[in-house]
C-alpha cells in the first residue's frame, strides 16, 4: 500500500507541474511570424514615405498654374496700346502676349535659381526662390464659345525632378 501511495504521489507531482518557457521550435516559429508581419508593416511605411512629397509637389504645381492662369485671364482681350514689340513679361498687357511663354517668363536669376527657367516667376519676371524646378509653358489660341470670340489659355506646369508630375489648367478670355 505504501508503494501505491508513492506511485500515486509521483504521478500527481509530475502531472501537476506547470510547464514554463518555449521550446526551440516554438521560438523559431514565433520569430518567423513576427518578422513576416513586421516586414509587411515596414514596407507600407516605406511606400508612404517615398510618396509623401508627391502631394506637396502636386499642390505647388497647381498653385503655380492657377497663379499664371489668373494673371493671364486678368489681362485685356486685345492689345490696349497696339504695340507688341519689345514686350517682356512685366509689360505684357493682353492675353496674346503670353502665347509661347516658356522658361517661366523669368527675366532675372537668383542664388536659389541660378539659371533662367529654374524657378517659377512672378508677374515682374523675378524668380520665386521657394518654387525651384517648376517649368511653365503657356499656349494661347483663338477659338469661339458658341458665337462669342474667345482666347483659350492653356498653362502646363511640369517638374524638372519629378517628370510624372504634369498639371494643365485651361481658361477662356472673351471680348466683352
Amino acid at each position: 500500500m505504501n508503494a501505491a501511495k508513492a506511485l500515486d504521489r509521483r504521478v500527481h507531482v509530475s502531472s501537476g507541474r506547470c510547464e514554463r518557457g518555449m521550446s526551440l521550435v516554438e521560438l523559431v516559429m514565433a520569430i518567423v511570424i513576427v518578422s513576416a508581419a513586421l516586414s509587411g508593416v515596414l514596407l507600407t511605411f516605406d511606400f508612404g514615405t517615398a510618396r509623401s512629397a508627391d502631394p506637396m509637389l502636386q499642390t505647388q504645381a497647381q498653385s503655380v498654374a492657377r497663379a499664371y492662369l489668373e494673371e493671364i485671364i486678368g489681362q485685356a482681350y486685345d492689345d490696349p496700346d497696339g504695340n507688341e514689340s519689345g514686350e517682356v513679361r512685366a509689360t505684357f498687357d493682353d492675353v496674346d502676349d503670353y502665347h509661347a511663354l516658356s522658361n517661366n517668363g523669368c527675366v532675372a536669376t537668383s542664388s536659389a535659381c541660378p539659371s533662367l527657367g529654374d524657378c517659377a516667376c512672378d508677374q515682374l519676371g523675378q524668380p520665386v526662390d521657394e518654387l525651384p524646378d517648376y517649368v511653365v509653358a503657356v499656349t494661347v489660341s483663338n477659338t469661339t464659345l458658341g458665337a462669342v470670340a474667345a482666347r483659350r489659355v492653356d498653362v502646363l506646369v511640369t517638374h524638372a525632378v519629378n517628370p510624372d508630375l504634369r498639371v494643365n489648367f485651361s481658361g477662356y478670355r472673351t471680348s466683352y
